[in-house]
């Protein structure tokens, strides 16, 4: 359901965007997705594509890409990559890890 909230946001935001700089509309809204954002974004295009029509937004498409979820191992000082099923450090097997990129949702750019 919050994917539904999500489009919505996308879509007020570049509303403004097209007011504020003078726009006919947006072609392409690139947006970066972490993996640990838990998105699904089959289901925001799904419901972006539902409540644009009708707007200036109607021909807009939603291109995803995807962030790793990138750590730094506190205990051993390394940096790597984790999947979503694991919680450690891929190097020490440490839990003392911090998350350096992938809980990330932005627009990252815009054609138009």
């Amino acid at each position: 359901m919050h994917e539904l909230y999500i489009a919505q946001n996308i879509k007020t935001s570049m509303e403004q965007y097209i007011l504020e700089n003078g726009l006919n509309s947006i072609k392409v809204i690139h947006l970066k997705l972490g993996e640990m954002s838990m998105v699904v974004p089959e289901l925001v295009v799904e419901n972006f594509d539902i409540i644009k029509k009708g707007s200036k937004l109607k021909d807009t498409v939603l291109k995803f890409e995807k962030v790793p979820i990138r750590i730094k191992c506190n205990d051993c000082k390394k940096e790597g990559y984790l999947k979503l099923s694991t919680i450690c450090c891929p190097y020490c097997s440490s839990m003392n890890i911090e998350i350096i990129s992938g809980d990330q949702f932005f627009i990252d750019c815009i054609e138009y």
